[in-house]
């Protein structure tokens, strides 16, 4: 019973992608001098309207243009199969789509279940991973910070006021210069380890198995 439904729906959709598809494909293929001629065409003249008058920014103007190509899609829709009532349904069931209220499609329900099914899973980095990413990010960093400070944007002088060791603000902006001593490094050698980051995924695991 159940292989006589799946061999009957995937005829019909067999039938139905034939149905639409091939008209279209051998259209394409019959007229295909013709179709890029027009939007060689109609991509030239929209980049010279666009070009010297501007996008369109009217709110009404963009709502006739969307209801103008709507309509257009719509037409090519219905001319587009053999089966006139294939397309009346086709044109039926987006117009019921598309005039579906938000409300019924965008809720808790259907956030749930995009986060649940569609939501791509955390890839946590490696050791090596962390140590090369953070020497690059710091590094990146310290690039962007030294070129702030050197540029015209950036006040020095009320910058060296607030400091307890202008000289060691001088040495960090010379590109070839360490600005960090010897015992600042032991001392932050010998401070305490960070706290690795804990995943509350398997914290709630854990939770659940107490």
């Amino acid at each position: 019973m159940i292989a006589a439904a799946i061999s009957s729906q995937f005829r019909f959709w067999t039938y139905f992608m034939k149905q639409v598809f091939d008209p279209i494909t051998s259209k394409l293929i019959q007229y295909w001098q013709y179709i890029l001629g027009y939007v060689i065409l109609a991509g030239l003249i929209s980049f010279c309207a666009c070009y010297r008058y501007g996008p369109v920014t009217d709110t009404r103007s963009l709502n006739l243009i969307q209801w103008f190509i709507q309509l257009v899609s719509l037409i090519l829709i219905y001319h587009g199969t053999q089966l006139p009532e294939l397309s009346v349904i086709i044109i039926v069931h987006l117009l019921a789509l598309y005039n579906i209220p938000k409300g019924w499609y965008m809720n808790r329900f259907t956030y749930y279940l995009r986060f649940k099914f569609f939501t791509s899973k955390r890839k946590f980095l490696t050791e090596d991973e962390y140590i090369k990413q953070t020497n690059e990010e710091t590094t990146k960093a310290l690039e962007e910070l030294r070129s702030f400070c050197q540029s015209p944007k950036c006040d020095t002088w009320k910058v060296v006021s607030h400091l307890s060791t202008p000289l060691k603000f001088a040495k960090f902006l010379e590109v070839d210069s360490w600005h960090v001593t010897d015992h600042e490094l032991r001392e932050y050698d010998s401070g305490p380890e960070p706290t690795p980051p804990v995943d509350p995924d398997s914290s709630d695991e854990d939770e659940t198995l107490v």
